[in-house]
């Protein structure tokens, strides 16, 4: 998009639609070519995006995939693929109720880059093959 930010409201408008973007990209991903309902509202109020809680949007939104996807049966949902491979990595690596200092929130903490590579090399090799399937085959 080329806007010039010479006025006031070709920034609201940058604003606005880099807003858009983002979460259609990164926070709020799906299959369609449209944007979820869900990213409307977040235009509207555009000078006020820090004061957003930005994880709750994300989270209610996740919650609402897997609610659509439990209904329509469906084996995937649309929802920040980042965010359910650390709950997955995490729940099946220390268990539910783990008591380990490494286990307890936030989980972000323990899962940085190192231990994620790690571990999807463990998912490549047995496991569920969840990594494998989802590669391009060479």
């Amino acid at each position: 998009m080329e806007t010039p930010l010479d006025t006031n409201e070709n920034k609201r408008l940058f604003m606005r639609a880099f807003v858009l973007f983002i979460q259609k990209c990164f926070l709020l991903p799906t299959s369609a070519a449209n944007i979820t309902l869900r990213a409307l509202p977040t235009i509207f109020d555009i000078e006020n995006t820090r004061r957003r809680n930005w994880a709750l949007h994300v989270h209610i939104f996740l919650l609402e995939e897997v609610k659509k996807g439990k209904v329509q049966n469906t084996k995937s949902i649309n929802a920040c693929c980042y965010v359910m491979l650390i709950i997955y990595f995490h729940e099946t690596h220390f268990g539910k109720d783990a008591k380990e200092p490494e286990a307890q929130p936030p989980w972000i903490r323990y899962w940085t880059g190192g231990t994620l590579w790690k571990r999807l090399e463990e998912e490549k090799r047995h496991a569920t093959g969840l990594v494998k399937t989802g590669q391009n085959e060479r």
